[in-house]
């Protein structure tokens, strides 16, 4: 319901451990907006609504999976993002 914006949704709670991974989620989301100037409301919008900061969102939200600092799991993790991302575009055509 989250991802799909239902506004009767329970909020979402975000566990501090897992705050930077939901910015890299929003970081991605937020490379798909086509309107112009929306997308860093959005961005501002979605931390305000999942309680994370922005200065969390400024220090996590690119994960580089071929960086050589990236973990593993967070290599894994953006690449099953971008992934996801992708096949929602193929069936979204």
């Amino acid at each position: 319901a989250f991802i799909n914006l239902h506004k009767k949704a329970p909020i979402p709670i975000i566990k501090d451990r897992r705050a930077g991974k939901m910015c890299h989620v929003l970081y991605e989301l937020s490379l798909c907006h086509s309107i112009p100037g929306l997308t860093n409301q959005w961005i501002e919008h979605m931390l305000v609504a999942l309680g994370i900061d922005n200065e969390t969102y400024q220090h996590h939200h690119l994960i580089k999976p071929n960086s050589l600092g990236t973990s593993k799991s967070n290599k894994k993790f953006a690449e099953r993002i971008q992934e996801a991302i992708k096949l929602a575009d193929i069936i979204n055509l």
